[in-house]
């Protein structure tokens, strides 16, 4: 696990085959409308755990650094609830000096961390892309409580809508 800046996120997404926006948005290079797969989080922490795991243990890790976490807006809710969103994720990454617009390079043996980080995206809503393989997906978890997968190609689309409907996520 490796923390970069912002210049840092956008030369991960340049060398992994990712877009980085002005409105500060991952997408992978071949992006369409058509392909993209909307679901609403789940509605209790047990859930959100099992969604976390089920959606890390199903990304096919290519290569040393294969994903970044872009953590782009956190102090959406109270400053209380927030705080203790930001104690978890200080505490997980090992640094308090972290803030939003910076993002977390993870690689295949980060699999623990991985699945922690998607999970406190969902329990605290905090805005995140979470970019993988070498721009096969773009994953967004949003504070308006859905997860929106922007797929490279229908093969992953299916995939993903196959891993959703068993987890018994709404589709939006």
């Amino acid at each position: 696990m490796k923390i970069v800046d912002h210049k840092g996120v956008v030369q991960w997404c340049a060398e992994n085959s990712f877009r980085f926006t002005k409105g500060r948005k991952i997408e992978t290079l071949t992006f369409e409308k058509n392909l993209i797969t909307k679901v609403l989080y789940p509605s209790d922490a047990v859930q959100i755990t099992r969604v976390a795991f089920t959606l890390v243990n199903n990304i096919d890790f290519i290569g040393e650094e294969s994903c970044l976490f872009y953590l782009y807006d956190g102090e959406i809710w109270s400053p209380e609830y927030e705080e203790i969103g930001r104690s978890l994720l200080y505490s997980l990454i090992g640094k308090s000096d972290f803030s939003w617009g910076n993002g977390i390079v993870l690689r295949k043996n980060d699999l623990i961390n991985t699945k922690t980080l998607c999970m406190l995206a969902m329990l605290f809503q905090w805005d995140v892309y979470f970019a993988v393989n070498r721009g096969q997906m773009t994953i967004l978890f949003s504070h308006d409580g859905f997860i929106k997968f922007s797929h490279r190609d229908g093969d992953s689309k299916h995939l993903v809508e196959e891993y959703c409907e068993n987890l018994e996520l709404k589709k939006i």
